[in-house]
């Protein structure tokens, strides 16, 4: 029986184990509860529930992974970052949803990176071969980061990232 006084997660573990699912799917599913339970130990419910959905549906409902991570360096939103002027250095607070890494013309890796916040998807990240040099690290999907830059026209030119 659900019950909403519950936390969360202990309503995903009752709905998950009450039948619903194949009998089958019951066990990997548990699996996945334990695994996440172990990664968020300690952690809010607000992150957890966030974990849940991310991990069980491949997509945050509740809110952006964003959310769980506070950065004092992050300045602006992905979707206020079509008004900001160019040239105009900013910070934002991003999950990696897409990498494209190529050479360039003298066959030094770089990347092209599509991000999202809370507020909106912006493509159009470019990571130089200097600094993919240094950050090419960092640089995986689904991570959560603080990337600082510039906006060239509709590009943001990336000069750090770090984990948020």
């Amino acid at each position: 029986e659900l019950k909403k006084d519950k936390p969360f997660n202990q309503v995903l573990v009752d709905l998950y184990t009450s039948g619903i699912p194949s009998t089958s799917r019951i066990e990997r599913i548990k699996a996945h509860i334990e695994e996440i339970k172990k990664e968020f130990v300690g952690s809010s419910e607000f992150k957890q529930k966030i974990a849940y959905e991310k991990h069980l549906l491949g997509m945050a409902l509740s809110g952006s992974e964003v959310d769980i991570y506070k950065n004092p360096k992050v300045d602006t939103t992905c979707k206020n970052f079509v008004k900001i002027r160019d040239k105009t250095r900013c910070t934002l607070g991003v999950i990696i949803e897409d990498v494209r890494k190529i050479q360039d013309k003298n066959g030094n890796m770089m990347a092209f990176l599509q991000v999202s916040d809370n507020t909106y998807m912006l493509d159009g990240v470019v990571v130089f071969s200097r600094q993919f040099t240094k950050l090419g690290w960092i640089i995986e999907e689904g991570k959560p980061v603080a990337i600082t830059g510039r906006k060239d026209g509709e590009s943001f030119l990336v000069d750090a990232i770090e984990h948020l």
